[in-house]
């Protein structure tokens, strides 16, 4: 693996746990007034 390739992925790992982090904070917050529309959501997946 090459190392232009390597740190590309590195790259795309920080932002993708970083958003993903972001999100997790988020539906955290959410979850105290929108437990209805969180399990409305769950049981349409």
């Amino acid at each position: 693996m090459s190392k232009e390739l390597w740190a590309y992925s590195s790259v795309l790992l920080i932002q993708f746990f970083s958003s993903f982090l972001f999100f997790i904070q988020g539906l955290d917050g959410f979850l105290g007034t929108h437990v209805d529309f969180i399990r409305m959501i769950q049981c349409g997946l």
